[in-house]
């Protein structure tokens, strides 16, 4: 916890230095938001739930580029990367998603909900976003599926039919151990005619690499900083106001990643404990280059109505998801023929394996909806939600050489995957509120669903003994109920209790290979993998405070909840080096969780967030079966993976003038992540316990700025926090050691911005 003293005292320092001073601008008082989370505008204050919102100035002045980034200052919000690093999640409130499970966090672009199935979540950048809205706790009720934890929504700038604005920025910085980074984004808008406007932005980005892959034989580089990522996008959107009372808006929102390579490291190069050599932090060995490629594409129409008694909303929307990537499997194919079918480690050096992976998700949305007009004394919405995705998958494991190190497979396919989910979910729902003595508020609400999944798996090649076929068809219509009631004696408190039903739709299982996998199948009682599992359930039980000062300097919510989940679904790990999901077990979660901000003079903010959470099975995990029974590999009381026991983010931003109108503010922000339990556990030594360690980061930024331009330099991870995010042991690789992923080292840059 050194950092974390330090950066008290500093705070405590900067505040003493400042609170004497002069006030050099009139009153500033802490800025209150206006959220859209039960689908309606309201303050923030008076939202009976727990819920962050981040307007677009302070995710410039963080200066994040994406919700990875910005979660580790939002307490109840984590991000987690797979070993590999290239694929992520999302998490709130302890509900962790397991490997190759529906995301327990709805991601949203303002009413299009961007995650389907057990497909990574999306983390579009942020560019052109009027604020990001981050609503802990289950949102079942107004937001469906996937939203166990909590949802995510980035809300779109609004069009502005009275006047021509734009905004440009150029960014440029470098990494240690690394290579530059550097972005230019600018966005405008502005009516065109009478009654019609519109607003364009774009962005393009490099993230220089940091990691080298080096020669499995001498140990030097061959690809320096190969884990770079090129991204790139833009919105376009055209409004008009169709009469006085109607509005509709067309927009289309288009982003690209190419990724150089993953952000993974391994410890050591060596086929076996007594080959091994150890590596160099941020290096890794392969025989063939990695490469992959992300396309998201999301065309959306929304119309709004005013019918007098109410307002009318349609949201219609296609949102299509493509994933290419080209992988090497060398080491994984090379260490399963030493261990599991004898294979000499010299006759299978130099084994060259390829993985081909294409990934395409199309979805169609449309929400309607009827909300009455704000402030009457019975407040209610009702509305409809219809969405069908189709979910491809096409994996092909080839190795041209394989019959050289395996006579027995000259010449077969390794292993292929085509699989194919169709979804479709159907919802109606509805809430409504009533005011008692105009300070006791009731709220009920309540979703129907009927949801539907269909999986087709083909599965081919040597290692699944041939091809088989697997169809697979689940249907469930969960119910999801939620309750609250708050009290506001004044305009500047509100005290809130609920309860809350989420769920998250199950689906079907990826393939796991017969041949290569039956004996740890025979372990678990099975002839094969499950072909599917069941959506998991959960209640919340929430209790919280919203209160702001007469003077408006002051403002802090807090929230303590329960969380009761069963059905959970969870992935296990295999000796094979594949896995399946299983609903297995139950458990409960606690925490508790606060932030506040505080404007001592009109010169200094602080910031202040923190987060605890803790939980634990209430039900023993069962993994596998041997001669004498279950194998218990999570028994009840084990403490639930993929989440810290404690976060917390303080901020400090001082502001100042230096001549005429030119002014200036130096920020300072202290993250501190808790140590973690990354998994249960499982079968295998891919499966197996890893802890993560408490870490601890600090960024600073500075800036001089007048009505037009502004120019910041600033430094993120400036102690250089190197802790280990990810491990994954590598029993079926060619070396004794792991894979592992860390923070992005220390980054320190400069932009400059205009605005007109």
């Amino acid at each position: 916890m050194t950092y974390l003293k330090q950066g008290l005292l500093a705070s405590v320092a900067l505040s003493a230095a400042v609170l004497a001073g002069p006030a050099w601008a009139q009153t500033k008082t802490v800025d209150e938001l206006v959220v859209t989370a039960r689908k309606r505008e309201e303050s923030i204050l008076t939202v009976p739930m727990s819920i962050a919102a981040i307007g677009a100035d302070e995710i410039d002045r963080k200066g994040v580029k994406d919700l990875e980034e910005l979660s580790r200052s939002v307490p109840g919000l984590v991000a987690t990367q797979s070993p590999d690093g290239d694929t992520k999640s999302f998490l709130m409130r302890g509900v962790a998603q397991s490997f190759d499970t529906a995301a327990t966090v709805a991601i949203y672009l303002d009413d299009t909900p961007l995650t389907v199935g057990a497909s990574d979540a999306p983390d579009l950048k942020l560019f052109d976003v009027a604020r990001v809205e981050v609503m802990r706790g289950p949102q079942g009720t107004l937001f469906g599926s996937n939203s166990l934890g909590g949802a995510v929504r980035y809300i779109s700038p609004a069009l502005d039919f009275d006047s021509v604005s734009g905004r440009v920025k150029v960014e440029a910085g470098t990494t240690h151990f690394g290579s530059a980074n550097y972005e230019a984004q600018g966005a405008v808008g502005g009516p065109v005619a009478q009654n019609l406007a519109f607003r364009a932005s774009a962005f393009a980005r490099r993230d220089g690499g940091y990691v080298d892959v080096v020669s499995e034989t001498t140990g030097l580089p061959v690809d320096k900083d190969a884990n770079w990522v090129d991204s790139w996008g833009g919105r376009l959107a055209l409004g008009g106001r169709v009469s006085e009372k109607v509005e509709a808006t067309a927009s289309v929102l288009y982003q690209q990643e190419h990724i150089g390579d993953v952000g993974a490291y391994y410890t050591s190069r060596g086929a076996t404990p007594a080959t091994a050599v150890p590596l160099a932090p941020f290096q890794r060995v392969e025989r063939l280059p990695l490469d992959s490629e992300r396309k998201f594409f999301l065309p959306n129409l929304t119309v709004n109505a005013d019918l007098g008694f109410a307002r009318l909303t349609s949201s219609t929307s296609y949102v299509s998801r493509k994933f290419h990537q080209e992988n090497d499997y060398s080491y994984f194919l090379q260490g399963l023929l030493i261990n599991s079918f004898g294979v000499d480690e010299a006759a299978s050096n130099g084994l060259l394996t390829s993985s081909t992976l294409q990934n395409d998700q199309k979805s169609f949305v449309q929400e309607v909806r009827l909300a009455s007009n704000p402030g009457e004394k019975f407040e209610w919405l009702v509305g409809a939600y219809y969405r069908t995705t189709t979910d491809t998958l096409d994996q092909v494991i080839d190795s041209p050489n394989l019959g050289q190190s395996f006579p027995p497979l000259d010449g077969a396919l390794v292993f292929s995957n085509t699989h194919k989910n169709k979804s479709r979910q159907i919802a109606v729902f509805g809430e409504a509120s009533y005011t008692v003595a105009q300070v006791l508020k009731f709220t009920a609400g309540l979703r129907l669903t009927d949801l539907k999944v269909e999986a087709n798996q083909i599965f081919d090649g040597a290692f699944n003994g041939g091809q088989t076929v697997s169809q697979t068809s689940e249907k469930n219509r969960p119910v999801t109920p939620k309750f609250s009631v708050s009290y506001t004696p004044t305009d500047d408190l509100m005290a809130y209790v609920s309860a809350t039903k989420g769920f998250r739709e199950g689906g079907g299982n990826v393939p796991v290979p017969v041949v290569a996998c039956h004996d740890d199948l025979a372990v678990l009682g099975l002839t094969a993998a499950p072909a599917g599992y069941e959506p998991d359930t959960l209640w919340s039980y929430e209790a919280g405070a919203k209160f702001r000062s007469s003077d408006h300097r002051l403002q802090f919510a807090g929230a303590v909840y329960q969380i009761d989940w069963s059905g959970i679904q969870e992935n296990l790990g295999l000796n094979c080096g594949f896995a399946f999901v299983a609903n297995q077990g139950a458990a409960r979660v606690r925490g508790l969780e606060f932030e506040g901000s505080w404007r001592p003079t009109n010169d200094l903010t602080l910031d202040v967030n923190l987060g605890t959470t803790e939980g634990e099975l209430t039900e023993d995990g069962i993994s596998g079966a041997d001669a004498n029974g279950p194998v218990v590999n999570a028994p009840k009381g084990t403490a639930l993976p993929g989440f810290p026991d404690w976060t917390a983010n303080v901020a400090a931003q001082y502001d100042f003038p230096i001549t005429g109108d030119w002014k200036g503010f130096v920020r300072g922000e202290y993250t501190y992540v808790g140590e973690g339990k990354m998994n249960l556990g499982g079968l295998s030594d891919i499966g197996q316990t890893v802890h993560r360690d408490a870490f601890e980061t600090v960024a600073a930024r500075i800036a001089i700025s007048n009505d037009r331009y502004e120019i910041s330099a600033f430094a993120n991870n400036i102690f250089d926090d190197h802790t280990i995010l990810t491990e994954q042991f590598i029993a079926l690789a060619p070396f004794s050691g792991s894979r592992r992923s860390t923070l992005r080292p220390r980054t320190i840059g400069v932009s400059v911005a205009a605005k007109f």
